[in-house]
């Protein structure tokens, strides 16, 4: 795909663009694959992507007791407070596959690290198997 880590719907534009297609077809056509994952995110099922799927997942409400203080009579007062109601987020869970190595463009750049004796002489007696 892309060599940026973040791609968004221009860069997907310009990638068709690049592929011969037309800025508005290629528009339309980005354009159209979201709103198809959108409309199954919304009915509940599961989209997959490249290196995992995601789906739709409602967040657990919470209740809190907070206590407040009137400043006119300078009484205390409790209320409680309702935090993620009705809230829904976007959860994507990677296939087995995918393999996530932080930092690896950082490492790249390293000089490679020496194997340690013991993994060495475990591989010469593999070969004299």
């Amino acid at each position: 795909m892309a060599k940026e880590s973040n791609v968004t719907k221009a860069t997907l534009v310009k990638m068709l663009v690049e592929k011969g297609f037309s800025v508005r077809k290629a528009t339309k056509g980005v354009n159209a694959v979201f709103a198809v994952m959108a409309k199954k995110l919304r009915y509940g099922e599961i989209v997959p992507l490249p290196g995992g799927f995601a789906t739709l997942v409602s967040r657990t409400p919470r209740r809190e007791l907070h206590r407040f203080r009137d400043i006119h009579t300078k009484k205390a007062r409790y209320r409680i407070i309702n935090y993620n109601k009705n809230k829904k987020a976007i959860k994507f869970t990677p296939t087995l596959e995918l393999e996530f190595e932080p930092g690896r463009e950082k490492r790249a750049r390293l000089a490679p690290r020496p194997e340690p004796p013991t993994l060495k002489e475990i591989r010469q007696l593999a070969s004299e198997l």
